[in-house]
């Protein structure tokens, strides 16, 4: 693996490469928790990059099948026991991650990119947000790489509450919707296929 092993390193790259790990994997969250920091060790290895990449697909695998991470203010959420106490996550991390509405009062917009504040931007924006579309606006006003920041809580919120709250106006503008369609039926079969309680993707 390339990526530099620089603590000081804070760089947010590596977690758009999450989002497909955890559609991929979402049946088993322990091993696509593992997976998606050797995603992230291509380009970054610090920890802090390790540690923001594991919790943010932790969430994504959690509301893929049927929980609501974004429903425990205060509390790590974790998508299986004793995760991690296992390997436990940086407090760095779980500061961002559990400060929910308190940290409102006090956010402000960073003046470089990091993946501390991107995990924490995220959380807030989708837990206090009432549907997908204000998720993405809230994660895009206060994250210091608007593209980024949307995307990451548009795939969380989008996870959460399933295809059929997306815009109907913004899913038929896609490029290739066909094409996106179809991989995400594929991903949703394989899904059913390995976790028979089913999950949350298949809607």
């Amino acid at each position: 693996m390339a990526g530099s092993h620089d603590p000081k390193d804070r760089s947010t790259a590596g977690l758009p490469r999450v989002v497909s790990v955890a559609a991929y994997g979402a049946p088993d969250p322990a091993a696509t928790v593992a997976l998606a920091v050797e995603c992230a060790r291509t380009t970054h290895q610090s920890p802090l990059v390790l540690d923001a990449c594991r919790y943010y697909a932790a969430l994504l695998v959690g509301a893929l099948r049927g929980d609501t991470p974004q429903d425990t203010p205060g509390r790590l959420y974790e998508p299986v026991p004793g995760l991690w106490a296992a390997r436990p996550l940086k407090r760095e991390i779980v500061a961002a991650a559990t400060s929910g509405a308190a940290a409102l009062g006090s956010r402000h917009r960073p003046a470089t990119a990091d993946v501390v504040q991107a995990i924490g931007n995220v959380c807030v924006a989708v837990a206090t947000a009432r549907d997908v579309p204000q998720a993405i606006r809230s994660a895009i006003d206060m994250g210091c790489e608007p593209a980024l920041d949307g995307a990451l809580a548009g795939a969380l919120a989008g996870a959460l509450r399933g295809a059929t709250a997306l815009p109907p106006t913004s899913v038929s503008a896609l490029a290739r919707l066909d094409l996106l369609e179809h991989v995400a039926a594929r991903l949703a079969g394989r899904q059913s296929t390995a976790d028979p309680s089913g999950a949350r993707a298949q809607s």
